[in-house]
């Protein structure tokens, strides 16, 4: 009858009996006809449907309801799926039910298999039990689990579809499968494994998200979107980026484990949407799935690929008690900046976060890149808190690769916690090397573009420190040094009398001849040092995106810390040895080119104090501007217990507030951009011809017309980038602007930076400095485009009569 789309007319005798309308007769009585559509026909010229019901006396009466609109029509046709009993309509009328609500939750709803193949759908605050076999509606009652202001009762749900075709055939279901294979044994394939935490305890069941049927199905649908789906179609995933998923109840369940990201997991996030999947129920306990993680975490200790973990929840952890934030630290100490770390609550606004929001927070003191994050409730502001992570993984893959290769991330390393207070004296937690076990030190020649040694005061004969006590340059009387190369030094002359055969044929130090060589060179310079017994942190404290740092101090002979305090920076990949040297070698030139173009930008500064006019009203504003300093970083050579060398690089350590000023992806720290008028500039070219950095022609007439209203010293950083890009000939700039602003003595103050990065200009470079190489973060014109693109220039770059440049 449905299929033909018109009414079949038959004569029926019935019996007023009840025995004669029984439940299966009245099955019939209720079911929702197409009479007739457009096209087929119909003298209605529209589309309409036809009832059949029954009276008391067993009478068939014809109603015919036109449907003017075609949504209607489609429920008709949806409605001609559900036979209605007497039992199930007298349920519906006690409840206050109507039959398109049925028909809602058989469309929409959420699906879960009940006792005797039954059917229950749950949507809009009302549950649907269907018997799919007989298409029967069995009962229905309501819901306190909706909301009366979101959810499906305010919202159409956002349903996506499967993906179906040549991506997922079943030859590509035979070669994932044998992929997933290869890659449990081939671990160093990876390129990431995201861990997915998500909460399916009973409270996940509530109807109250915008765009989705509960949370639950939330929760799933904006991962298949924004986790899955986006990535994939932006080439930002494929199937070697593995995901793992942990259903959080009473007890922890991987459903998912090690999972290639392509659309076949796209799929199986869409079904988990179900609950005949998945089901919400009971309590929800954190840390038997932060534990659950660890280990999905710990299956690939390569340190080959990047980390994520995503922990959805709405609500306080059941299990309470325990110290979830501690755990979730400990967890983060192993992995530091390799592992990201999203926290999301979803929830009402006044629903208690905290535990979840300090989780994330711990995460962070210890090197990972974690956030905590509580959207709204709805779909679109779930995906852009689950978009955050995938983009902060995708930032994490890129710090992983080096020329398209994968890098390798140390595993050989433990982190402190940030913030803990420094040690007052030598505990376990250090390792020493005394004078036998440091080799040499050496700093970076920019003349020479390569690394020059410092000069050495220990004995050649018993390595004892020649020097006094206050660690100056000056020998004791009682010392000598070698008559022939002047560059080593004796305590006594009985060390010398000792030593000098072994100083000339070469040994423990240096030869003679050799040593003489590098001072008539000047790769030997006369820097004095604390002393040359030293001592490292065993745990890192900071990791960066190419280092990891650790706390470094010289060590008296009574075995307690003298001279200031250090830190000591190391790649946090694995290197070959050639590698590691290289790596030193962009960094130490990368600093030391622009702690030489600060010196220019100082003596810029300096001079328009001194050639301005004195009645000028900025004069006295301009000697109050920080200046710029770059630390001097130093290479320690080293020597374990095995005989094995190593190199770490040291640099003061820096007290303060330590801030990010700008970056090398187009960063500015936020500076108010209302710049006050500077009248009467003149015209003039602002490139110079000379490649050094002296000085750029700065007299008293150059400025005599100019009003500055707004010099702040907030504004140095950036003006100091554009400086050094129009200093350089727009050959290069120095970015990623990272220290500490400190008082000096005098009143002024000083930006005292480290870890610069400089951006080249390839092309001009090629010809007049091919050397100059500044490692794996120059992005070239990439970079300098990217600073302009959000620099706005103050009054110190106009001060500086620095153009504005539109790349």
């Amino acid at each position: 009858v449905e299929r033909k789309g018109f009414l079949h007319h038959r004569e029926i005798m019935a019996s007023p009996s009840p025995h004669y309308i029984g439940e299966e007769r009245q099955q019939r009585n209720d079911i929702y006809i197409n009479a007739c559509t457009a096209g087929e026909g119909s003298s209605m010229g529209g589309c309409s449907s036809t009832i059949i019901s029954t009276t008391q006396h067993g009478r068939w009466t014809r109603r015919i309801e036109q449907r003017r609109d075609s949504d209607s029509c489609i429920e008709s046709i949806e409605f001609s799926t559900i036979i209605s009993g007497q039992h199930g309509r007298k349920r519906r009328d006690e409840r206050g039910i109507e039959k398109a609500d049925l028909k809602r939750a058989k469309r929409y709803g959420m699906a879960e298999h009940g006792r005797k193949g039954r059917m229950k759908y749950t949507h809009g605050g009302v549950v649907f039990i269907y018997d799919p076999e007989k298409r029967r509606e069995i009962t229905s009652y309501k819901s306190n689990a909706a909301s009366e202001t979101s959810g499906t009762r305010t919202t159409e749900p956002i349903m996506l579809s499967k993906v179906n075709g040549n991506k997922t055939s079943f030859e590509r279901l035979q070669t994932r499968t044998e992929l997933q294979s290869m890659m449990m044994d081939r671990k160093d394939m990876w390129t990431s494994h995201s861990i997915l935490i998500v909460d399916m305890s009973g409270s996940m069941r509530r109807d109250d998200v915008n765009g989705a049927r509960c949370r639950s199905d939330g929760v799933w649908m904006t991962l298949a979107r924004d986790y899955i789906q986006g990535p994939l179609l932006a080439g930002q995933r494929s199937n070697t980026d593995l995901v793992s998923v942990v259903v959080m109840r009473e007890t922890p369940e991987v459903v998912l484990s090690c999972e290639p990201t392509d659309w076949f997991l796209y799929n199986k996030f869409l079904e988990m949407r179900e609950w005949d999947t998945i089901r919400p129920c009971g309590h929800g306990n954190y840390m038997p799935a932060i534990d659950t993680a660890e280990a999905l975490l710990m299956l690939n200790a390569t340190g080959s690929c990047a980390l994520s973990v995503l922990f959805f929840s709405d609500g306080k952890p059941s299990d309470g008690h325990l110290d979830h934030q501690s755990r979730l630290g400990e967890l983060a100490s192993k992995f530091g900046r390799r592992l990201s770390i999203t926290c999301i609550g979803m929830a009402d606004t006044d629903e208690d976060f905290s535990v979840l929001k300090n989780m994330a927070e711990e995460a962070k003191t210890f090197g990972a890149v974690a956030s905590f994050e509580k959207p709204s409730l709805c779909a679109e502001s779930l995906g852009s808190a689950v978009s955050s992570l995938a983009t902060t993984l995708t930032s994490s893959m890129s710090d992983m690769t080096k020329g398209g290769q994968r890098r390798v991330v140390r595993m050989d390393i433990s982190r402190e916690r940030i913030g803990i207070s420094d040690d007052l004296h030598l505990t376990n937690a250090w390792s020493i090397f005394d004078g036998r076990n440091v080799s040499k030190f050496l700093c970076w020649s920019l003349e020479k573009n390569d690394f020059v040694e410092l000069f050495d005061f220990r004995c050649h004969n018993c390595s004892k420190d020649t020097r006094l006590e206050n660690s100056s340059t000056v020998i004791h009387d009682s010392a000598c040094f070698c008559a022939y190369c002047h560059g080593a030094s004796f305590c006594n002359k009985e060390c010398l009398k000792a030593g000098l055969k072994r100083h000339k044929e070469g040994g423990w130090f240096r030869r003679c001849i050799d040593i003489k060589k590098l001072i008539i060179e000047e790769k030997i310079r006369r820097v004095p040092l604390p002393s040359y017994t030293v001592a490292i942190k065993n745990q890192i404290y900071n990791e960066g995106a190419e280092l990891m740092v650790r706390k470094f101090r010289f060590i008296s002979e009574n075995y307690s810390f003298t001279g200031i305090k250090y830190v000591a920076k190391e790649s946090r990949f694995v290197e070959d040895p050639d590698e590691y040297d290289e790596f030193h070698r962009d960094f130490l030139r990368t600093q030391a080119m622009a702690s030489d173009m600060a010196k220019s930008f100082n003596r810029a500064i300096d001079d328009l104090f001194l050639f301005s006019p004195p009645n000028s009203k900025w004069r006295g504003k301009v000697k109050m501007l920080p200046r710029i300093n770059f630390l001097e970083p130093i290479i320690v050579e080293i020597f374990d217990a095995n005989g094995k060398p190593s190199r770490l690089m040291i640099e003061p350590f820096l007290e303060g507030k330590y801030e990010k000023f700008n970056d090398n992806m187009g960063y500015v720290k936020a500076v108010s951009t209302q710049l006050s008028v500077i009248a009467e500039e003149e015209d003039g070219d602002s490139s110079f011809d000379n490649d050094s950095f002296g000085d750029g022609g700065i007299t008293s007439s150059s400025h005599s017309n100019l009003l500055c209203k707004d010099l702040d010293d907030k504004y140095i950083p950036q003006a100091f980038s554009h400086y050094s890009y129009e200093k350089s000939n727009e050959r290069f700039m120095v970015v990623d602007l990272q220290g500490v602003l400190t008082p000096n003595s005098d009143g002024t103050k000083s930006y005292s930076l480290t870890d610069p990065v400089i951006h080249t200009h390839r092309q001009q470079n090629e010809k007049r400095n091919p050397v100059w190489k500044f490692g794996r973060t120059d992005r070239g014109m990439k970079g300098i485009k990217a600073f302009f693109d959000s620099h706005v220039c103050t009054d110190v770059c106009r001060l500086l009569r620095l153009q504005e440049h539109s790349m």
